[in-house]
């Protein structure tokens, strides 16, 4: 049973430590003063990214 609790108390640790990173995370991004992104710029780029990678490794390509 000892090791049950260690367990559990090891992976609250563990989730908590992954709270705090996430939530300093979040924080860090909205004080960020860049400018945002629109949605049809990173779509566009992903549209590059996946033509490209659909063209290096032609058995990815679903056309």
């Amino acid at each position: 049973m000892k090791s049950s609790r260690r367990s559990a108390s090891s992976a609250d640790a563990q989730a908590i430590s992954h709270d705090h990173w996430f939530r300093a995370r979040v924080e860090a991004s909205l004080a960020d003063p860049s400018p945002l992104a629109s949605h049809d710029d990173v779509m566009a780029e992903v549209d590059v990214l996946i033509d490209t990678l659909e063209a290096d490794s032609p058995h990815l390509s679903q056309k």
